[in-house]
Parts: structure tokens; sequence; C-alpha cells
């Protein structure tokens, strides 16, 4: 599914929030080394790209290292559950950010008859020595 043929406007709100040096990662490879290249970023995006990648947990990593300390990630990406037009349901997205040091400090369900829920948000590195949910 493309998210921004079925949420338009809500992917242009949320693209309206880039700011300074931004990684769009539907616009690079998703190997580290290609993440890395131009590093630090103070805006990642990814629109359903990190719900399509066979190491999620990885490629957050890396975009933790890539990120600025004050800078965001904004994301859309297929609801855990929502499966993919008859292929296995998508990842947990939030559950993996959470996991690997980033805090979702804002992240709303985005909902369409006969679509699968997106879930669209910013997330933020959690600063060091701040507790996180387990």
């Amino acid at each position: 599914m493309m998210i921004g043929e079925r949420f338009p406007a809500r992917v242009e709100a949320l693209l309206g929030l880039r700011a300074g040096r931004v990684l769009d990662l539907g616009s690079v490879g998703l190997s580290a080394d290609e993440v890395r290249a131009g590093a630090p970023y103070d805006t990642v995006v990814s629109i359903g790209v990190l719900g399509e990648v066979d190491d999620l947990d990885a490629i957050v990593t890396v975009l933790a290292e890539v990120l600025a300390p004050d800078g965001r990630l904004l994301f859309a990406e297929l609801e855990p559950k929502s499966a993919r037009w008859g292929r296995a349901p998508s990842p947990d997205v939030r559950a993996a950010l959470w996991r690997n040091g980033f805090t979702v400090v804002d992240a709303r369900p985005w909902r369409r008859r006969r679509t699968p829920t997106v879930i669209g948000g910013v997330a933020r590195l959690t600063p060091a020595g701040a507790v996180t949910r387990s």
C-alpha cells in the first residue's frame, strides 16, 4: 500500500515538520553505509519504509547513530496488526524504536475505510539516563 496515495494530506502535514539536514529513507538504499553517508541528520523521514525492511532493529540502531541529538524521526507505517494486502502483518515499528533508543513523542492512527490503519508520528532519541518504558 502506498501510504502517500491513501493519506496525502496527513503525509504532507508530517513532511511539513522537516527541518535542517534531512534523510528520506525512501530516496536512499537501506544499507548502513548509505544511511551513514552525510550524517548527522536533523530529520529522518520514513513513509512506509521501516515496515518493509528485513532487519528492522538493525536499521533503527543505525538511525539512532546518524540522527543529531535533538533531531527527530518522522514516520508513517502500517499498524502492526494490519495485513499488507495478503502478506504477513507489519512489524511493530514503534516497539523497535523504543528498543533501540527512541522515544515516540507523538503517534496517531490514520484510518480510512477499506484501508489498513497507518500509524503516523514523531520519535526522538531518548536522552542518556532517561527512563523509558520496558
